[in-house]
């Protein structure tokens, strides 16, 4: 996504959500969707007790979302 990272907006809803920035309208659904899938690979092979997610981050969505807490 680059530094310093273009604001970017989640469309939709839980069924069909997508990540778009807002300057260049790139959507990034896809390569973020693949980071999920092999950071969770990861996660998976170490010892965590928990994770901290950062507020009002927009990829996390869960302020408007709570099902997916």
């Amino acid at each position: 996504m680059g530094v310093p990272r273009e604001t970017v907006a989640l469309y939709g809803n839980l069924e069909k959500s997508r990540m778009i920035s807002k300057k260049t309208q790139t959507d990034w659904t896809r390569p973020m969707n693949n980071y999920i899938k092999d950071r969770l690979k990861s996660l998976t092979q170490d010892d965590l007790c928990g994770y901290i997610f950062k507020s009002k981050s927009p990829f996390l969505w869960f302020g408007s979302n709570p099902r997916l807490l």
